[in-house]
């Protein structure tokens, strides 16, 4: 299902915050060519803010309009739909085109930078402890 969505302002506080997961495309408001897709909770798709600087050279310079291609999603099925609409919109556009960054299916969802960052260190610190825990038990890693 694709809806469409010209946002000008916010999303009401209702339906904020809801952990509904969501892959999204920004495309440019003077063309409609394609330049973003992201994936985040049900608020993400509005924000500016937290973007990196191609994104906001096409945004200063388009505007952009707002397409949910994915609503209430699965963590695992929106990153993998994420990853397919990069590449996809990449070999429909170019990549230049696009400011994506990465390949996708990397999100944090809601999470600091900060809170992001100690959070996938004590994933690390777990993953070193499990692998210690199955050599004491005389189990291959």
């Amino acid at each position: 299902m694709i809806v469409k969505y010209n946002f000008n302002g916010v999303i009401p506080r209702q339906e904020k915050d809801n952990g509904e997961l969501v892959v999204y495309l920004h495309r440019r408001a003077t063309t409609g060519e394609p330049f973003y897709v992201g994936i985040g909770v049900v608020d993400r798709p509005i924000r500016i803010s937290n973007r990196n600087g191609h994104w906001k050279r096409i945004y200063n310079k388009h505007g952009r309009t707002i397409e949910l291609l994915v609503e209430n999603g699965s963590e695992v099925f929106v990153k993998k739909m994420e990853i397919w609409c990069i590449a996809l919109f990449r070999s429909l556009v170019g990549r230049k085109r696009m400011a994506n960054i990465s390949d996708g299916g990397e999100g944090r969802y809601g999470m600091t930078g900060e809170l992001h960052g100690k959070f996938q260190g004590f994933l690390r610190l777990y993953d070193e402890v499990e692998k210690v825990q199955l050599i004491v038990e005389g189990r291959k890693t």
